[in-house]
C-alpha cells in the first residue's frame, strides 16, 4: 500500500511538472498606451516627431521597445490617415509588425491617426520588420 501511494506520489510529481513547464511565457506581449502614462525619455521621443507623420521605434530598453505611428499632420485639402489592426507577432528571430492604413474625408474621428503601442519581449530578436496593408515598409526614425 506504501509502495502504492509513492508511486503515485512520484507520478503526480512528475505529472505537475509537465504542466508546469508547459505554461511558458510569451516572447513578446504588446498593448496601446495612452502618452500620459509613458516615462519621460519615451514621452520626448514623441514630442520631438510629433510633427511629422510616420513609422517611429523607440527601444526604451532591451526588453521594451515603442512604436509610435503618426498621421495626425494633415495639409488642408487631403484626407486624414488613420490606422487600424494592429498586430506584433513573434516570427522566430524576427519582430513582425502589421497594420493597415486608411484613408478619410471625415475629420471628425481623429483619436486613431496617432497611436502609441507598447511591446514587451522576453528573449532577443535580430530583426524587426514594418508591414503597412500587407506590404514591408520601412521605420522612418528609431531611438533608444
Amino acid at each position: 500500500m506504501v509502495k502504492k501511494l509513492l508511486t503515485i506520489g512520484i507520478l503526480l510529481t512528475i505529472l505537475l511538472s509537465l504542466i508546469s513547464g508547459c505554461a511558458n511565457t510569451p516572447n513578446l506581449t504588446y498593448s496601446e498606451v495612452t502618452t500620459e502614462k509613458l516615462n519621460k525619455r519615451v514621452a520626448k521621443f514623441i514630442t520631438d516627431h510629433e510633427l511629422s507623420n510616420g513609422i517611429y521605434i523607440f527601444y526604451n530598453n532591451e526588453k521594451e521597445i515603442y512604436l509610435f505611428l503618426n498621421n495626425k499632420n494633415v495639409k488642408q485639402g487631403d484626407k486624414a490617415g488613420f490606422y487600424k489592426d494592429v498586430v506584433v507577432e513573434d516570427k522566430g528571430d524576427t519582430i513582425a509588425i502589421s497594420f493597415n492604413e486608411y484613408y478619410t474625408n471625415d475629420y471628425s474621428n481623429v483619436e486613431r491617426n496617432r497611436l502609441v503601442y507598447r511591446i514587451k519581449v522576453n528573449k532577443d530578436f535580430e530583426y524587426l520588420k514594418v508591414y503597412k496593408n500587407g506590404k514591408e515598409t520601412y521605420i522612418d526614425v528609431v531611438g533608444s
